[in-house]
């Protein structure tokens, strides 16, 4: 009987050392997450930036019209030159 007490008694002296190192513990896998998370996001931010760019650059006009002329045939009518409508229709 007396060694269950001396047993609770240092359970309970040692208990608040135990639940301080397991709350660091956690505190610290929780940052750890956090930065790993952070350098994800900037990751992805990398990522959309230059998709963003070079969605803006194969959407220009230039870029477009260019396209256009060399693989559909386009072209502006001449002046004075009238097109009709239904020679373009299939």
């Amino acid at each position: 009987m007396r060694t269950v007490k001396i047993l609770f008694i240092i359970l309970l002296f040692i208990s608040p050392f135990i639940l301080h190192v397991w709350k660091k513990n956690m505190v610290n896998s929780l940052n750890i997450k956090i930065s790993d998370l952070t350098t994800e996001v900037r990751n992805l931010e990398r990522k959309v930036m230059l998709l963003s760019s070079k969605w803006r650059e194969e959407s220009s006009h230039g870029l477009i019209e260019k396209k256009a002329k060399e693989i559909l045939k386009m072209r502006y009518p001449k002046k004075g030159e009238m097109l009709k409508i239904r020679d373009f229709i299939r």
